[in-house]
């Protein structure tokens, strides 16, 4: 066991728990349960992947979804200190389809690797990757059950929310993901986009503007996708609406939210 990289995942954890995603993190808290299964796509160093494998227990599964091979292996280092065994961390990039691609990794950070392209004078290193859909993913780690899908991908979230509708139409789980005007050009296109994927499921969307969680129609790109100007808003909910009918449904205010998060304890490295 490495102490240090455990503490590493820990702090990087903490800090998008209690700072950057607090009411994202506490509301996937909310609606995950002990045994459960959740999907991190774009999982990166960990930050959502370590709160959700110590929310599903070693009863549940994770499934850890990164594109950089090198991220990829340190993550599953970084799980491994922890104990975190319900974690399985898979180098492949999610989409629409399965087979292979290319990924644009940037040369001066592991963050901002992309599908498509990245800004003009960048550095980047295209590099060949697995591609896997998220239904591809349920059917090959036999998941009977998924309850939580996080969606990171620089971009590319509505091929990735299209390679996911049969699950998602089957399972029923809720969604996070990331989808901001700045990658798709201006506008709100993609918000668009994903209500009309989803919304026939029966999905209904949210976001979080530092108060509360607002219906999604409420989002004007203007004010919450200015990038560097007030409270930055990429983060949409989405949650079955009949959950939510049914009173098995996630919460809509910061109150509800703090009123259902479910105490956690950070045990010693070693001892999730």
């Amino acid at each position: 066991m490495s102490v240090r990289l455990a503490l590493r995942l820990l702090a990087r954890a903490a800090r998008y728990r209690w700072k950057l995603n607090a009411p994202e993190i506490a509301r996937m808290l909310a609606v995950l349960p002990s045994g459960g299964s959740a999907i991190d796509i774009g999982a990166h160093k960990g930050a959502y992947t370590f709160w959700m494998a110590r929310r599903v227990g070693r009863r549940g599964t994770v499934l850890a979804i990164e594109p950089q091979r090198g991220v990829a292996a340190g993550l599953a280092r970084s799980v491994s200190a922890w104990g975190l065994h319900q974690v399985h961390v898979v180098n492949a990039a999610a989409s629409n389809r399965s087979g292979q691609g290319t990924i644009n990794i940037p040369r001066d950070s592991t963050h901002g690797a992309s599908m498509g392209a990245l800004e003009a004078g960048r550095a980047v290193d295209m590099t060949p990757v697995r591609l896997v859909t998220i239904t591809e993913l349920v059917r090959e780690h036999t998941l009977s059950r998924l309850d939580f899908v996080k969606i990171d991908a620089e971009g590319h979230e509505i091929e990735i929310v299209e390679g996911g509708l049969d699950a998602f139409q089957r399972l029923r789980p809720s969604l996070l993901v990331e989808s901001e005007a700045r990658a798709h050009g201006g506008g709100r296109s993609h918000l668009d986009r994903l209500r009309d994927l989803l919304e026939p499921l029966g999905y209904v969307g949210a976001f979080h503007d530092g108060k509360a969680w607002l219906p999604l129609e409420a989002l004007d790109v203007d004010q919450h996708q200015n990038y560097g100007h007030g409270r930055y808003c990429n983060n949409i909910f989405f949650a079955p609406e009949q959950d939510v009918k049914q009173g098995h449904r996630t919460p809509t205010t910061a109150s509800e939210v703090i009123a259902v998060q479910p105490e956690m304890r950070t045990p010693a490295p070693g001892k999730a």
